[in-house]
């Protein structure tokens, strides 16, 4: 997701939720980022075979846009979002 769809995410966010919310929402996405996993070393075939899967899942249309994920979270497109904020300043 680029940094400009995280931005308006992040500011749709703060602009509906209450504080309660935002500290409990902050709470659990900083204790995810320190859930440690041990993380095993890649072959150079396992990463090669990722790879090859995903361009198959791109040729077969089984991947998501920016826009269609804006669109299932948020009900909108990131363009709708974007104008929705600026009205709203």
């Amino acid at each position: 997701m680029s940094i400009s769809a995280l931005t308006n995410l992040r500011d749709y966010l703060i602009g509906t939720l209450s504080k309660e919310d935002m500290i409990w929402l902050t709470t659990e996405l900083v204790g995810h980022s320190k859930e440690e996993e041990e993380l095993k070393p890649y072959t150079k075939e396992e990463l090669l075979a990722m790879a090859e899967a995903g361009r198959q899942q791109i040729a077969n249309g089984q991947c998501y846009t920016d826009e269609e994920v804006f669109h299932d979270l948020l009900g909108e497109t990131e363009e709708e979002l974007e104008l929705e904020l600026a009205e709203a300043v």
